[in-house]
C-alpha cells in the first residue's frame, strides 16, 4: 500500500506514550525517535536492531529505517515496547 512518508521529526511519529520534550540525545534526526521515559527493556533492540543501538540507560535511534521492511519492523518494535510498558505500569500499581 502506498502512504506519503511522515513529515519531519517535529511532526514525525510519536508513539502514544512518546514525550518529545525528552527526546534522548543520541538519536539521530528523522521520523523514528526514543525518549527519556524509555524503561530500557531491550523490546525494540531485538525486533529492529538495524534501527535501535543501546545507550547510557535507554535504547535510542541510531539509523532511521530507509526501507519499507525497516520501517515495518521500527514501527512493530515501538508498538511492542508500548505493550511492555503497560505491563509495567499495571504491575506497579
Amino acid at each position: 500500500f502506498n502512504r506519503p512518508p511522515l513529515p519531519a521529526r517535529r511532526h514525525g511519529f510519536s508513539p502514544p506514550f512518546t514525550n518529545l520534550a525528552k527526546l534522548v540525545p543520541e538519536n539521530v534526526l528523522g521520523d523514528f525517535f526514543v525518549d527519556s521515559t524509555c524503561i530500557d527493556c531491550d523490546a525494540c533492540r531485538q525486533i529492529s536492531p538495524a534501527v535501535f543501538s543501546q545507550a547510557a540507560e535507554t535504547s535510542h535511534v541510531s539509523h532511521q529505517p530507509e526501507t519499507p521492511e525497516d520501517r515495518r519492523s521500527a514501527l512493530h518494535a515501538y508498538y511492542h515496547a508500548l505493550l511492555v510498558r503497560l505491563v509495567v505500569w499495571a504491575m506497579m500499581t
